[in-house]
């Protein structure tokens, strides 16, 4: 509920449909005292739209995104400690096969890039 009223507190959420947050999508849970407006969307598209033009109230951000609009002073959002994806996101590593990365310590002195940082 707002401070003020009893009405409840309107929020756009936008992020991934999980396993974990499906029950806020379909209703099935309801905060108290908040109106929940559930966006679905892939948490790159999320994580842009809401960086870009601050499209929602709530969202989902990676971690490595909130870290660096933070340490650039950009204090527009509060992190707060959810995981909604609970994905390990060091599953997999891919190379380029032409430059002769055949095992792991083939990488040594090498330059390597991560998605979204």
């Amino acid at each position: 509920m707002s401070v003020l009223t009893s009405a409840p507190l309107h929020l756009t959420y936008a992020g991934g449909l999980y396993d974990r947050t499906a029950p806020l999508a379909t209703g099935e849970v309801r905060p108290e005292g908040i109106d929940l407006n559930y966006l679905p969307v892939v948490p790159p598209e999320a994580f842009w739209r809401q960086l870009k033009h601050n499209e929602f109230d709530v969202s989902e951000l990676s971690c490595a995104n909130y870290l660096t609009v933070f340490s650039r002073g950009d204090r527009r959002f509060v992190a707060i400690p959810v995981y909604p994806s609970r994905t390990f996101r060091h599953s997999a590593v891919y190379v380029n096969p032409a430059n002769g990365i055949k095992r792991p310590e083939d990488l040594k002195g090498r330059r390597i890039g991560c998605a979204e940082y």
